[in-house]
């Protein structure tokens, strides 16, 4: 199968097998051709050569409507949701319950969605807005409408990236319980992590080609070689420059709203200190609190040694008649 745009081949020669109560992880630098090949797979692309097949089907899917016919599903990362509708709503979105001369059954509605989100153990409300939802729940929902039926190919693109530790534990076990139903998973994920939890096999894409399939178990080194076409030390040479003394430090940082709680680190001059980790883990409000956009209820903050202090203005200053000049949030290091 491949995708041609003018005289560019975004994708060309993947030959694949998707098997059922499989995980096939597509892993691949940005630009390698995953979305375009899972564009077609799920129907809202078309290929410019090859085909595919699934039970009695083969050709190239016409829209996503026809793909969901011949049960295959996608969650995307760019989300499908109506956000003047409620979470229910949309999940029986081109598939909704009627009732007597065709009216909308809306309580029916709610009762299957409301089923549906305990049985998957998220935690969202049926009866709210999506549009009022934050990214994470939004989420949720998309995927809530990909499983509604148990489908044939469930396509997963970087479905964990807006989820929180407690909602990506949650689809990890909805994962494997449509794995031991018999769905073929397709999941594209950058995270080391996920590919040894969930992974049967990996494809490596790279430019628009397809390198190779080998289990999950491959080692990360190689993987990345795989990805890359280089050696890893290429890549990550060792660093030759020495850091400094510590020009910023932590010391068992609690902020007034629980968020940040002794929290300790410290970042040496020419450094750079990486903080990472799920949404809602507090690594913004760290952040926040280390610049005093979040009070502190006990714990050190010091600048070259020196301990400091934080205030913020929280009114916006003005001068003049007009608005010539807008501070908010100004921060004062003492």
């Amino acid at each position: 199968m491949g995708k041609r745009y003018g005289t560019h081949w975004a994708l060309r020669g993947v030959n694949l097998t998707f098997e059922p109560g499989q995980v096939h992880i597509l892993f691949g630098e940005n630009g390698a051709g995953k979305s375009t090949l899972i564009s077609m797979l799920a129907g809202a692309n078309q290929p410019t050569e090859g085909c595919l097949s699934i039970g009695g089907f083969e050709g190239a899917f016409r829209s996503v409507n026809d793909a969901r016919a011949n049960g295959v599903r996608a969650v995307f990362q760019e989300f499908s949701l109506a956000p003047n509708l409620t979470v229910a709503d949309n999940i029986v979105l081109g598939d909704e319950i009627t009732g007597v001369f065709g009216v909308l059954n809306k309580s029916a509605a709610r009762e299957q969605a409301r089923a549906l989100i305990q049985r998957l153990g998220f935690e969202i409300d049926e009866t709210a807005l999506v549009g009022d939802l934050p990214r994470g729940k939004q989420q949720m929902v998309e995927i809530c409408k990909a499983v509604r039926a148990v489908p044939k190919v469930l396509i997963l693109d970087e479905p964990t990236a807006s989820l929180s530790t407690h909602d990506t534990a949650a689809l990890f076990d909805v994962l494997a319980r449509l794995k031991d139903q018999g769905t073929a998973l397709i999941y594209i994920t950058h995270r080391m992590e996920e590919i040894a939890r969930l992974g049967d096999v990996i494809t490596v894409l790279r430019d628009g080609e397809m390198i190779a399939t080998v289990p999950a178990s491959t080692d990360e080194s190689r993987l990345i070689e795989l990805m890359t076409g280089r050696q890893l030390s290429d890549i990550y040479p060792v660093p030759t420059q020495s850091v400094g003394d510590i020009r910023f430090e932590i010391d068992n940082l609690t902020t007034v709203d629980g968020s940040v709680v002794g929290a300790n680190l410290s970042v040496r001059a020419g450094e750079i200190v990486g903080v990472a980790g799920l949404v809602g883990c507090g690594k913004s409000e760290l952040g926040q609190a280390c610049f005093g956009l979040l009070k502190h209820a006990a714990g050190q903050v010091r600048l070259d040694g020196k301990p400091c202090r934080f205030f913020t203005l929280p009114t916006p200053l003005r001068v003049g008649s007009g608005t010539a000049l807008q501070i908010v949030n100004v921060t004062v290091w003492h």
